[in-house]
């Protein structure tokens, strides 16, 4: 039997078990930052797991950002390294119409925000609530294509503690082109 050492705080982020109990499983580390609306909120969770996939998808608005990346490895105590990085957000020159507005029928003011990382499409969805006395929300903004099929695909979210409605992603919009001097 093949057991994988990993670290795991499943136990509460203090009490790190460096031993993983599961044959032929995977460590994996899973960092989640939460910037929706002005909140700056990281959940890391590191294991093991007898199945792990990867993950790496954003999603941004016009009051912040949620991002959430999730990294296999079978590599002794390997799955530290993540908690270690900071995740950066570069900008990557492409923009999105982007707003959140109460009610489910779209936003009456639109900003045009900067995309980051690997956000290459525009989104728009309505989050309904599960609690009828709590307002959907339509958000658009800027997202990874894996949050885009995560959006269509895998309804509720809890991070948004609601479900993901009508969900509409589209290629980002055009970035200004740089004047050419040159003759």
């Amino acid at each position: 039997m093949a057991y994988e050492e990993c670290f795991d705080n499943s136990l509460g982020e203090d009490a790190w078990d460096p031993f993983c109990a599961i044959e032929d499983g995977l460590c994996f580390a899973h960092l989640t930052r939460n910037g929706l609306r002005g909140s700056k909120k990281d959940k890391f969770v590191v294991g093991c797991t007898p199945n792990c996939t990867e993950e790496n998808y954003s999603f941004t608005t016009v009051d912040g950002y949620l991002q959430t990346i999730r990294e296999c490895c079978a590599d002794f105590l390997c799955n530290d390294e993540i908690h270690d990085t900071d995740i950066e957000r570069v900008r990557n020159r492409r923009k999105c119409e982007a707003c959140r507005a109460s009610g489910s029928e779209g936003c009456p003011d639109l900003e045009t925000i900067s995309c980051y990382g690997n956000e290459t499409q525009c989104i728009s969805f309505v989050l309904v609530h599960n609690n009828s006395l709590v307002p959907d929300v339509s958000y658009k903004g800027c997202a990874t294509p894996s949050f885009c099929e995560l959006a269509r695909t895998s309804p509720y979210n809890g991070y948004f503690l609601g479900t993901i409605t009508q969900a509409r992603c589209c290629d980002t919009l055009p970035s200004p082109q740089p004047l050419n001097f040159e003759g």
